[in-house]
């Protein structure tokens, strides 16, 4: 039987063909309607699948034409998916498809971000409730296929670096428990800690990943051009373009989500701390290129405006400094249950700092819904 992944299914049409468990239980007989994303997406994130050749065959030849589902719930929604993905990789023995499953995600994460990437950022920097690990992974994909893009990078070799982003830390899984540990590491857990990275490759290489610029970003992303990096301290010269990327991207969307241990920095802070390693831990169009992507203020991030209102950042401007925002508090510090939209090329409406968003918990679901309407 074939694994299904939702492009195989049309929302609100009967299905054409039945559906089952990875175990062949009938799930779903031909004619029902699935008439919910979330559904859909729970469902396949499960384990879906039809006879071989149905979907293929009933699949239409042209999209049917509806109410897609916004690009900030898309990239939320693909965490769950990427959990299981993550249990096959993780098993004993992985599923014939599991490099093509991890293929087909990464390009839908691709053709997320074509449709909307403003939707697509704020994501990354609103998202606080999916676990870390599975969520860091889809971010750092969302980075990969922005940043990507604009470096030029051909499909041949952005797609399988975004395959190395959606699976770069899988050999940390079984560390997961120490995040909560009081005590430093011990010598032993640093040095699996150190070893994190080959571990990915041999996973990935029992699901029968070849390709190497996945393989080679995986097992260098923790590489720093100076020399300073892990596990081989390898050179500038040495790193393939795809590692350096990868890294900048790890250590951007790491730093700006809180951990047991540290508090997230808002993004401007992300960014400053990351250009004070330009030319010494980041190449300099790696660092650029970020900067130019997502700007001072990225859509998600928090500010404070001339006028005292705190807003969110809606979408990127044509200045880095000057993005489109939406004020969620008013200047007394009371919420607004209806943003409203500012001009921060004024005057009274300049950004003027960033604004924790733990600060700003009480509007969380006012501000999700700018991109979810």
């Amino acid at each position: 039987m074939k694994r299904l992944v939702p492009a195989d299914v049309r929302l609100g049409m009967p299905l054409p063909f039945s559906v089952f468990d990875k175990d062949g239980r009938l799930l779903l007989r031909k004619g029902v309607v699935i008439s919910y994303q979330h559904q859909l997406e729970r469902l396949v994130a499960n384990g879906l699948f039809a006879a071989e050749g149905a979907a293929a065959s009933t699949a239409p030849a042209h999209p049917v034409v509806g109410q897609p589902q916004p690009v900030f719930d898309e990239i939320g929604s693909l965490t769950l998916r990427l959990k299981t993905l993550f249990t096959d990789l993780l098993g004993a023995a992985p599923s014939d498809d599991t490099r093509e499953r991890v293929i087909a995600m990464a390009r839908e994460i691709h053709a997320a971000c074509a449709r909307d990437a403003e939707g697509a950022i704020a994501a990354i920097h609103l998202d606080f409730h999916n676990p870390y690990l599975l969520s860091h992974h889809v971010h750092a994909a969302v980075l990969c296929a922005l940043l990507g893009e604009r470096l030029g990078m051909a499909d041949a070799e952005l797609t399988p670096l975004m395959c190395a982003a959606l699976t770069f830390d899988i050999g940390l899984v079984d560390m997961l428990h120490l995040e909560k540990q009081p005590d430093a590491l011990s010598e032993e857990q640093n040095e699996t800690m150190r070893r994190h990275p080959q571990t990915s490759v041999t996973r990935l290489k029992r699901a029968g990943v070849d390709n190497e610029i996945w393989l080679a970003a995986v097992s260098s992303h923790h590489e720093r051009i100076n020399g300073s990096g892990y596990p081989h301290g390898l050179h500038r010269d040495e790193l393939p373009p795809g590692a350096r990327l990868l890294g900048l991207v790890d250590i951007y969307t790491a730093m700006i989500k809180g951990r047991s241990y540290r508090a997230a920095k808002v993004p401007l802070k992300a960014i400053a701390e990351i250009m004070q390693g330009k030319e010494t831990q980041f190449d300099a169009s790696s660092c650029d290129t970020l900067v130019k992507e997502l700007g001072m203020y990225p859509p998600g991030a928090l500010v404070r405006l001339a006028n005292g209102e705190v807003a969110v950042v809606k979408e990127r401007g044509a200045k880095i400094h000057e993005p489109q925002v939406h004020s969620v508090y008013d200047k007394a510090g009371m919420p607004l249950m209806s943003p409203r939209q500012r001009d921060s090329r004024l005057e009274e409406f300049a950004v003027k700092a960033p604004v924790a968003h733990s600060e700003c918990r009480a509007v969380a679901l006012i501000i999700r819904r700018l991109w979810t309407k």
